[in-house]
């Protein structure tokens, strides 16, 4: 691979499935540098990932005093790498099959900034069919970011959807967002932070979904 990557996978108290998570990408991908960022965690949580860094010489964790959101914690992966491209992978994803980052790096050009599974939703980043209003989303469970491009629009935030701003930008300005069936190289299980504790998304979330529920009829 020409262009250097950094793999970057949050934790939240669900460290049974991160570590599953980086071990299974790193037996594909030992060369990698890895950056798994915990989002304040209980102690005992915190004790079993440190252990990681005695099993995988590339892997360096940051310990963040709160939790402070898988799109803000993303932003700080991204902001700390060192790299060409970031890598987003969930704590709840498992790499299955090899060579999948290379197939995605085939299928870019200059002007592309994100690649992974491409879906539409709408304003709210709520998944929909292709209309007038849908919003091109890469979902970040495993997906590609260019680093130099994700500098230059809004950060991922505190949200459902964290990357739906920053897309929706990324958009505007013109940049290629690509599809890559990520699903026949990563399952996604869909059992960690969200099953296991929420979004915790708090007023503003309730807010979205209610003028969301209102306004639908009328954005068909």
């Amino acid at each position: 691979m020409n262009s250097s990557i950094t793999i970057i996978t949050i934790n939240f108290n669900t460290e049974e499935y991160t570590i599953d998570a980086i071990k299974s990408i790193n037996k594909f991908y030992p060369k990698l540098k890895l950056l798994l960022i915990d989002n304040g965690s209980r102690t005992e949580k915190i004790l079993n990932l440190s252990r990681l860094n005695e099993e995988i010489e590339n892997l360096e964790i940051i310990f963040n005093k709160k939790n402070i959101h898988h799109g803000p914690a993303m932003d700080i992966g991204i902001r700390k790498c060192d790299s060409d491209w970031a890598l987003t992978f969930d704590s709840d994803a498992l790499a299955i099959k090899n060579g999948f980052i290379e197939k995605m790096l085939d299928n870019i050009t200059d002007n592309t900034y994100a690649i992974g599974e491409k879906f539409f939703v709408d304003r709210f980043g709520y998944k929909q069919e292709k209309n007038k209003n849908s919003i091109e989303y890469i979902h970040p469970f495993c997906a590609l970011f260019r680093i130099k491009y994700y500098l230059a629009l809004p950060p991922f935030e505190k949200h459902g959807a964290p990357c739906l701003k920053n897309l929706k930008e990324a958009q505007k300005q013109g940049f290629e967002l690509k599809h890559f069936p990520i699903q026949n190289y990563v399952k996604h299980e869909w059992k960690g932070t969200v099953k296991s504790f929420g979004y915790n998304l708090g007023f503003k979330s309730k807010v979205r979904k209610f003028i969301r529920k209102i306004m639908m009829p009328f954005e068909r």
